[in-house]
């Protein structure tokens, strides 16, 4: 896809002056594909760039039901070529959800306060919800902790004044206190994902995630939950003595001693396990079946 003039002045302006990136909008007006193009501009430019994905039902960077921040160690294609450096397990695929909403604001501060030493920081923000409460509340909170010297509002096409052209939308305004917004249009070609394409894309994100995974076996008796344990075929959040999440599972099965977990390979003990609210899509739960790999009891910390 041809990149907008626009969108190449905004990213040439914020590499010749890089710091934190907010990105904004609805869904389906291009911010992966922006956040993509902005992130590899900095890498190019030698800058040390680093992404926080906050889209929890189709996360790049990191398994889907968390939020994730990867660097770049080289231009991509898309942000799930970013490994993951730090997670949060938020549980849920919709932010519309409360117990996603309040794990959402409460992990985006955590995330934000991680020492990266980053030139240059995108935050990618979730869709714009209906929800408007939770939205004014995330976005006071987004302006407040990240302090963005950037702000880069995308819009759809039938947004723009009938006299501007799509393609070269540009509107810029400084904001109180220094720093500038951007308002740019999405480009033509962005097209809605079906529920089908969604539900593939979580599976995959799945399978890319577990690359090398293991399968854990965790002892009935052991008193690690948070949550209520009311079904199987659901995700996890793996947490450290620090308190931090450090990886994300998939209940994928039990037998009368253990429960059986599906994760990458952990180089860290368990504290805590925190339990999701949705079953995982079938697909994932057949392939944490399928690979033939020996169960080894899962690493704890007592």
């Amino acid at each position: 896809m041809e990149i907008p003039k626009s969108w190449q002045k905004v990213c040439e302006e914020i590499i010749t002056s890089p710091g934190k990136v907010l990105i904004l909008g609805r869904g389906n007006v291009g911010k992966t594909f922006f956040t993509t193009y902005l992130a590899n501009q900095g890498y190019k430019a030698k800058l040390k760039t680093g992404v926080l994905d906050m889209d929890i039902g189709q996360s790049n960077i990191g398994p889907p039901t968390t939020m994730g921040i990867g660097i770049l160690e080289k231009e991509v294609e898309g942000l799930y070529e970013i490994a993951p450096k730090e997670v949060y397990f938020v549980g849920a695929i919709s932010p519309s959800h409360p117990f996603a909403q309040k794990n959402i604001l409460f992990g985006f501060k955590k995330l934000m306060s991680k020492k990266l030493d980053l030139d240059l920081f995108i935050i990618e923000s979730i869709s714009y919800l209906r929800d408007k409460n939770f939205m004014s509340l995330l976005l006071s909170l987004e302006m407040e902790v990240i302090s963005p010297k950037y702000v880069v509002i995308l819009l759809k096409p039938t947004d723009i004044p009938t006299n501007q052209n799509n393609e070269e939308y540009l509107s810029e305004k400084e904001m109180e206190g220094g720093g500038k917004i951007f308002t740019i249009s999405a480009p033509k070609g962005i097209k809605s994902k079906s529920p089908n394409k969604r539900k593939k894309f979580r599976v995959e994100s799945w399978l890319r995630y577990f690359k090398n995974g293991k399968r854990y076996l965790i002892d009935k008796r052991w008193d690690i939950w948070e949550g209520e344990m009311t079904q199987l075929n659901v995700s996890c959040g793996l947490v450290d003595k620090e308190g931090d999440y450090f990886a994300c599972g998939v209940l994928y099965g039990s037998n009368k001693d253990y429960y059986y977990l599906f994760a990458p390979n952990l180089e860290k003990e368990v504290k805590k396990i925190v339990l999701g609210k949705k079953e995982i899509e079938k697909e994932v739960i057949e392939f944490c079946k399928m690979v033939n790999i020996k169960e080894e009891k899962l690493p704890v910390l007592f």
